[in-house]
């Protein structure tokens, strides 16, 4: 078994990932690969993990997961959101890192180039059993997973069927982070929709990123619970009924119709 410090080094040393640099391109002009990698979202890590300029070298795409950065656990026992944009006003320190912009740029600081990073953007979200049902706001105390998905993860569908069978359900989309959540009695739950999605993805392309990707397309909503949900900004166009996530993200991308 490999120590700690030999683990550490096989993921800085770009020749542990690439053994033979001279074969290794030969094979990748003859088979006209793409080579991709994935990236965690937070810098402690990344510092230890990567040889962050390196990776110019070796990959065309770096897929950086920024989601995640929030969810229920007895050392983080408080609502947050999966993928904030950016950092919000009230937040320091640690907290202040724990949003796609941060993260990216930090990246950038070690030296990747901003064109090879693909911006990871999730299709689920993450619930949280309040502590005080009346202390709703983004932070407030949690004792636990919520009751929808499990273990706390909700896919779309989930989520859509949620809203849709449940009353007096408060939605709120956090404009300083590009991001919806909900309440309702001990149940809170942050989440990705159409207009977080579309605001994100124009982040990505009037930035100047490589691209971004989805995870997953799994939990998106491929059962049209969310055909007749209402998105964020009260506007709802149904023309197409699954994936709505995945065709949003394209439809800006590629500047075509969902």
């Amino acid at each position: 078994m490999k120590t700690l410090s030999e683990s550490l080094f096989a993921l800085r040393n770009p020749l542990m990932i690439v053994r033979s640099n001279s074969t290794f391109d030969q094979y990748v002009r003859l088979e006209e690969k793409t080579i991709e990698s994935s990236a965690n979202r937070l810098e402690g890590i990344a510092f230890f993990a990567y040889d962050i300029g390196e990776l110019n070298n070796y990959a065309d795409y770096v897929n950086i997961m920024t989601y995640d950065y929030h969810f229920y656990s007895p050392n983080t026992p408080f609502t947050g959101l999966n993928s904030p944009l950016h950092k919000r006003h009230n937040e320091n320190s640690m907290l202040s890192l724990l949003n796609i912009n941060a993260s990216v740029n930090y990246y950038i600081s070690q030296g990747l180039d901003k064109r090879k990073i693909v911006i990871g953007l999730p299709t689920y979200g993450h619930s949280f059993q309040l502590v005080n049902a009346f202390n709703t706001k983004i932070g407030s105390p949690a004792l636990g997973f919520g009751s929808v998905g499990e273990q706390g993860f909700v896919s779309y569908s989930e989520l859509c069927w949620f809203k849709q069978n449940n009353f007096f359900i408060t939605s709120v989309f956090d404009v300083e982070t590009c991001s919806p959540y909900l309440f309702t009695g001990n149940e809170w739950i942050s989440y990705e929709d159409e207009r977080s999605i579309e605001c994100k993805t124009n982040f990505v392309k009037t930035n100047g990123f490589g691209g971004a990707m989805l995870f997953s397309l799994n939990t998106d909503d491929f059962l049209s619970y969310c055909k007749t949900d209402v998105a964020s900004d009260g506007l709802h166009d149904d023309s197409n009924s699954t994936f709505p996530l995945a065709r949003k993200m394209y439809s800006i991308l590629f500047d075509k119709k969902a």
